[in-house]
């Protein structure tokens, strides 16, 4: 048993070493790894983090909401598709992440062009996946701005209940 124990450890070791290195590759756009930092190479990394990673890495989940809105459209894709893989449920700080891009005004994207469409709907899929976990079903048929509203109220609710809590630990 110590011995499977010792060897799960060093997977999860390595795990998060490799993370770590595609995590460089993914964000950079400076070319400091040669090929590996093309669109391509940058799509990739990002791709197999989210299949190493697992559901519920914070990291992750913030590296991911940093780069769905990366130059990249190989990126900006492969980002949103790990954000469905890694995103836990409960993450409420990730779904406040992805509302705020999602809520950002249209003139803050237009630089950018057409980007903005296909941002906001690779960040609303991932918001709607997520959704389907804790939204009540009366809500669901309310589309997606419906949804959205939900969320926001429950992330404030979060925020509310955090700060409560951290009043009650400095009175003790």
């Amino acid at each position: 048993r110590q011995r499977a124990v010792k060897l799960l450890h060093s997977v999860a070791e390595g795990d998060k070493k490799v993370i770590e290195r595609l995590m460089k590759i993914a964000n950079d756009t400076d070319g400091k790894f040669g090929h590996a930092s093309s669109p391509e190479g940058r799509q990739f990394a990002v791709k197999a983090i989210a299949a190493i990673a697992g559901v519920g890495n914070e990291v992750v989940c913030d590296m991911m909401v940093d780069l769905i809105d990366d130059d990249e459209r190989l990126v900006r894709q492969a980002c949103a598709e790990g954000l469905q893989r890694v995103t836990a449920p409960d993450d409420l700080d990730t779904v406040a992440m992805l509302l705020e891009i999602r809520d950002r005004p249209d003139k803050e994207w237009e630089q950018r062009g057409e980007l903005v469409k296909e941002i906001k709907t690779s960040v609303t899929g991932v918001l709607q996946r997520l959704a389907v976990h804790w939204v009540p079903a009366e809500i669901r048929h309310k589309g997606v701005e419906g949804l959205m509203e939900f969320m926001r109220k429950a992330y404030q609710e979060e925020l509310d209940c955090r700060r409560q809590d951290e009043l009650e630990e400095g009175v003790e």
